[in-house]
């Protein structure tokens, strides 16, 4: 469950989530090595099942090998090692979750404000133009940019749970998400974990389907 979270946090644009006090406590217990290769078995499976739909924009390998350091330098040296914004990891229905946020935010500072003054920085990264010449004209095109790649529901789904038919999150939860339990019992999975809470929207039954 947390190399399928971790990977689905940097393809979503959220935070990894990190172990809570009685999962980090158990696996601080495991001897190190079959640990560490059981979490990069796991990173590698939970990449490799999203690969089909994040492949145009996203170095499958490179995020694999990412999302691991992260979560070893989390459990042996309880620190961070992810930048605050990893654009670079983002799935193609989330390409501009980070930029939307960002104008949004600017645009609740100052509904009058001019151009983002982090347009340049996006052009650049995205090799698109984010025509103005306001903010609150950004965030409407950066919006309808973003609801367009979040229309495929079934590449939604699949960056959400893999492409393989049983997921290895409904696994961990122990319960399928067409289940009329499966919110219940993933709360309760993610209860193992730092808030964690951002996870429910992104696999709630709505977006899975049956």
């Amino acid at each position: 469950m947390w190399a399928e979270l971790s990977v689905l946090a940097h393809l979503t644009g959220w935070t990894m989530p990190m172990p809570g006090p009685v999962f980090a406590a158990a696996l601080a217990a495991m001897e190190s090595r079959p640990r560490d290769c059981a979490l990069s078995h796991a990173v590698d499976a939970a990449v490799a099942s999203r690969i089909p739909v994040i492949s145009s924009r996203v170095s499958g390998p490179a995020l694999a090998v990412h999302v691991v350091a992260a979560m070893r330098a989390a459990l042996e040296e309880d620190r961070w090692l992810c930048e605050r914004q990893e654009p670079q990891w983002l799935a193609p229905p989330y390409q501009w979750a980070l930029v939307l946020d960002s104008l949004r935010a600017q645009h609740r500072r100052d509904p009058d404000a001019g151009l983002h003054p982090r347009t340049a920085e996006w052009e650049a990264a995205y090799s698109r133009s984010l025509p103005g010449p306001t903010c609150a004209s950004q965030l409407e095109t950066v919006q309808r940019w973003h609801e367009v790649g979040q229309r495929d529901q079934q590449q939604v789904r699949a960056v959400a749970y893999g492409t393989r038919p049983a997921s290895a999150i409904e696994h961990a939860a122990g319960a399928r998400a067409s289940d009329q339990d499966w919110e219940q019992c993933l709360a309760d999975a993610l209860t193992a974990f730092r808030d964690c809470r951002w996870a429910l929207e992104h696999l709630r039954p709505a977006v899975t389907g049956a």
